[in-house]
């Protein structure tokens, strides 16, 4: 699997995740897509993980979908120190708290090519 991390304000591509391990995702019908997936402590690219920022995933050729993350843990074992990531798909901000003007703002607010805009629809 290739993992790809995204600012979440630019859109920018930060990082490709290498060394990252037990990547697993849920496509649910009619509910919340998730994902999660471990980097090794030691690895730099852990800077780049930082909660709300996207996380891409490509299962093989196939584009599984573009997930945010969420406040992570660190997680310890007999062998290993790692972070793990938990992600829900980008789709949630929309079911937030939000009203739907606030909503649209923020989605316009990150194009990386400003292509829409609010306006007044007739």
């Amino acid at each position: 699997m290739v993992t790809t991390i995204y600012d979440h304000k630019t859109g920018l591509r930060l990082c490709f995740l290498q060394n990252a391990f037990d990547i697993e995702y849920s496509l649910n019908l009619n509910g919340l897509h998730t994902a999660r997936f471990s980097l090794p402590a030691e690895d730099a690219k852990n800077a780049y993980c930082t909660p709300f920022n996207y996380v891409e995933l490509f299962d093989g050729d196939a584009r599984v979908e573009l997930f945010r993350i969420m406040p992570y843990t660190f997680t310890r074992t007999s062998d290993t120190h790692a972070y793990t990531y938990e992600c829900e798909h980008v789709l949630a901000v929309l079911m937030g708290n939000m009203a739907t003007p606030q909503i649209m703002r923020y989605i316009l607010d990150r194009q990386v090519v400003t292509r829409w805009q609010l306006g007044r629809c007739d």
